[in-house]
């Protein structure tokens, strides 16, 4: 089965914004690239993945992922986040993807393994929710073009309703490498002393 993982990300100027108060722009810049690179690195090593799509509209991220040789989607630039996901996978499936991964960009504590439990996972839909089961960390999708993203606010509980629609039943993926959220002060104190100490 032919695998993608989409990865989208804004741009990175713009990207966590909630950590504005105690880190300056061109730290939460540097912050995003690190754990941008971090998620085509790990990406990289899995050879169940057929193909990486970076979609976005910064030139930055354009640049970098072009340097580890993966595809991009800027054709279209949608407003939203569900705009360009829906966009980047419907280039995916015209273009062979028989399954895809949606992954955010800003997993600092992915691993391998975590990404190979979700393909591995039975069923049309997987999901891995945030530890605040809340947002979805990572979506897989088998053969579901018709399937309509809803991130945003309580995406992870939204999306369980999509595959209801579809009558389907989601599986629910537990990988704590992926889980992990850097939106908050507590999370980057979490996020640096794990680099500073690794497990």
């Amino acid at each position: 089965m032919t695998t993608w993982a989409i990865v989208p990300v804004k741009p990175l100027n713009k990207s966590k914004s909630r950590l504005s108060n105690i880190l300056s722009n061109e730290d939460r810049f540097a912050l995003m690239q690190e754990m941008f690179l971090h998620v085509m690195d790990v990406l990289r090593q899995i050879p169940a993945l057929d193909e990486i799509l970076v979609v976005s509209k910064d030139p930055v991220v354009l640049e970098m992922a072009e340097s580890f040789g993966v595809q991009t989607y800027t054709k279209e630039k949608p407003s939203n986040l569900n705009g360009a996901v829906g966009k980047s996978a419907e280039y995916a499936w015209q273009n062979g993807a028989q399954s895809i991964i949606v992954l955010p960009a800003d997993l600092a504590h992915l691993e391998a393994k975590g990404v190979e439990m979700l393909i591995n996972a039975p069923g049309r839909i997987a999901i891995c929710p945030d530890e605040r089961f809340d947002g979805t960390n990572a979506l897989l999708l088998r053969d579901l073009p018709e399937f309509t993203f809803r991130y945003g606010e309580e995406s992870f509980q939204k999306h369980l309703g999509e595959a209801a629609r579809l009558d389907l039943v989601a599986q629910i993926v537990y990988a704590p490498s992926i889980e992990f959220d850097l939106d908050t002060p507590a999370d980057l104190r979490r996020y640096r002393q794990a680099v500073l100490q690794p497990v």
